[in-house]
C-alpha cells in the first residue's frame, strides 16, 4: 500500500510542469512544502491563464517544490495522503454524538465558488452523484469513486466535504497499537454541528473519551490525524493502552540535597522509555 502511494505520488511531482491541471491541484491540495497563502497564489495564478512553460518565474518555483518533495521522500519517506487531514480535535457541545462517532467536515480547496473547466480539465457535470444531490458530499470506500465526487464537487462550487464511513485517528506520539483508534464519521446530526468546520468533533459520552486512548491526549489543543482513505483504515481497534498506577509510594523527602538529585536522576534513566 505505502510503495502503490509513493509510486503514485512520484508520478504527480513528475507531471507538474507538464500538466497544469495536476499541477494546480497539488497547490490547493497543499503539502508542497510552501506556505498555504503561497500555494494559493500559484493556483490563483495558474488558473487565470499564467502558464508554467512560459513564466519562468512559475517554473523556477515549480521546480523547487518538486526538488523539495523529492528531498523528503529521500530522507523522511514522507508520502501526502490524499484522503487525510490533520485536524484540531473538539468537544461535541451538544451531547449528540454516541461513542465510536465523529463528524469531520472539510472545507474545500476550490479557490472561487465555480473553478473554469478547463482549469481541471474536467468534463460536463451533474448536479448530482449516482442519484444523489451533492450539497454534502459523502465518502465513497471504492478508489477512484471518491476523487470523481470531488472533482463533481468542485465543478458544482462545493466548498464542504462531509466524511462518511470507518476513519482511521491517532495522534503523535504514537507508539502503542492502541493509538491508532477506528472511528465512525457521520453526516452532523444537528445545524450546530455543522458550523464546525476543518476539525474533528469527539463525543462526550463514554466511559473514556477517544483523545484520552490515544495516547492520553486531550482537547487543549492537540491535533489528530485522520485518514478516511480504507487501505489505511485496520479492520478493527486494538484495546488502548491503559494507565500504570504505581503501587510503591514514593517517599518524600523534607530538604533537597546532592543525593536526592542523583536519585531522581537515575529514576528518570531508568522510567525513560519513550519510543524504544
Amino acid at each position: 500500500v505505502f510503495v502503490n502511494m509513493q509510486r503514485v505520488h512520484i508520478s504527480k511531482l513528475l507531471n507538474m510542469l507538464s500538466q497544469p491541471a495536476e499541477a494546480v491541484k497539488m497547490l490547493q491540495d497543499g503539502g508542497t512544502g510552501a506556505s498555504r497563502g503561497w500555494e494559493l497564489d500559484l493556483a490563483l495564478l495558474l488558473t487565470n491563464g499564467f502558464s508554467l512553460q512560459n513564466e519562468p518565474f512559475l517554473r523556477a518555483t515549480a521546480k523547487d517544490i518538486i526538488r523539495y518533495n523529492f528531498q523528503l521522500l529521500r530522507t523522511r519517506a514522507r508520502v501526502p495522503v490524499d484522503k487525510g487531514a490533520l485536524l484540531f480535535g473538539v468537544f461535541d457541545p451538544t451531547g449528540a454524538l454516541q461513542p465510536g462517532q465523529v463528524v469531520i467536515q472539510l472545507s474545500h480547496p476550490s479557490l472561487q465558488p465555480e473553478l473554469p473547466k478547463t482549469s481541471l480539465d474536467a468534463a460536463d457535470f451533474d448536479d448530482e452523484v449516482d442519484g444523489e444531490d451533492i450539497e454534502w458530499c459523502g465518502f465513497l470506500n471504492t478508489g477512484d469513486a471518491f476523487e470523481d465526487e470531488r472533482q463533481r464537487a468542485i465543478a458544482a462550487g462545493k466548498r464542504t466535504l462531509v466524511v462518511k464511513g470507518n476513519v482511521a485517528v491517532t495522534r503523535n506520539p504514537c507508539l502503542h497499537p492502541g493509538d491508532i483508534r477506528v472511528l465512525r464519521a457521520i453526516e452532523p446530526p444537528n445545524e450546530n454541528l455543522r458550523l464546525l468546520k476543518d476539525v474533528i468533533v469527539f463525543p462526550q459520552r463514554g466511559f473514556r473519551s477517544h483523545p484520552s486512548e490515544m495516547a492520553f491526549g486531550d482537547l487543549d489543543g492537540d491535533m489528530f490525524s485522520v485518514y478516511f482513505d480504507q487501505s489505511l483504515v485496520p479492520g478493527q481497534s486494538v484495546n488502548p493502552m491503559e494507565p500504570r498506577l504505581r503501587k510503591d509510594k514514593v517517599e518524600s523527602k523534607s530538604s533537597i540535597d546532592l543525593e536526592a538529585l542523583y536519585d531522581f536522576f537515575i529514576l528518570y534513566l531508568r522510567n525513560h522509555s519513550l519510543g524504544i
